[in-house]
C-alpha cells in the first residue's frame, strides 16, 4: 500500500492556533497523529508533491525513508497550441502587456494565499507593470476577492473549466508555487 500525502494532516489544525497555544493544541491532537502515524508506518511507500511532503510523512510514520517514498510532482496534460480566448481574457481586465502571474489552485491556508495578496500590494505600490491571476476558490476565496477589489494589479476569475485554465496558463509568464 502506497499512501500519497496530498495534505499535512493533522499538523494543518496546529497553524489555527496562536503559538502560545500549540503545545497545548497538539496534546488535544495527539489521537490524529498517532492514526495518521500509524497509517505512514504501515505503508510500504509514502509520495507527496514535494520532498517537504515526503519528508514530513517520514517522520510522523518513525520509520526511515525507503525506496518507495518519494516525490510526484502535481502534472498536467500538455497545452494545446491553439490561441487563447483573448475576448474572454480582456472581459476578465487581463493585460498581456504585463508580466503575469497565475496561481492556480486552492485558495486553503497552507497555500500561503496571504503571501500572495501581500506581494500583489507591494507590486502594486511599486508601480511595477505585473498583473497577478487568481484561478481557483477555497476557504481564503473572501480574502482573495476583496483583495481583488482593491487592487488593479490583482485579477480574481474564480475557478476555471479547463479549457479557460489553458487560456490564461497559455499568456502567463510566472506560475507561484507557494504552499508549505
Amino acid at each position: 500500500m502506497v499512501v500519497d500525502v496530498r495534505d499535512l494532516w493533522p499538523d494543518v489544525y496546529l497553524g489555527l492556533f496562536p503559538t502560545w497555544l500549540k503545545p497545548l493544541a497538539r496534546r488535544f491532537l495527539e489521537p490524529m497523529f498517532k492514526r495518521a502515524g500509524t497509517v505512514l508506518s504501515l505503508a510500504d511507500g509514502r509520495v507527496g508533491v514535494s520532498q517537504s511532503y515526503v519528508d514530513w510523512a517520514v517522520r510522523l510514520s518513525g520509520r526511515a525513508q525507503g525506496p518507495e517514498d518519494r516525490v510526484i510532482h502535481l502534472g498536467a496534460e500538455p497545452l494545446t497550441t491553439d490561441e487563447a480566448d483573448n475576448h474572454w481574457l480582456q472581459r476578465q481586465a487581463i493585460d498581456p502587456s504585463k508580466v503575469l502571474v497565475c496561481f492556480t489552485g486552492q485558495f486553503e491556508p497552507n497555500y500561503e494565499i496571504g503571501m500572495i495578496l501581500e506581494a500583489a500590494s507591494s507590486i502594486e505600490r511599486l508601480g511595477l507593470p505585473v498583473q497577478i491571476i487568481m484561478a481557483g476558490k477555497g476557504r481564503e476565496t473572501a480574502a482573495v476577492d476583496r483583495a481583488a477589489h482593491q487592487s488593479e494589479t490583482l485579477v480574481h476569475v474564480g475557478w476555471l473549466d479547463k479549457d479557460r485554465l489553458s487560456d490564461v496558463l497559455k499568456i502567463s509568464d510566472i506560475g507561484p508555487v507557494s504552499y508549505t
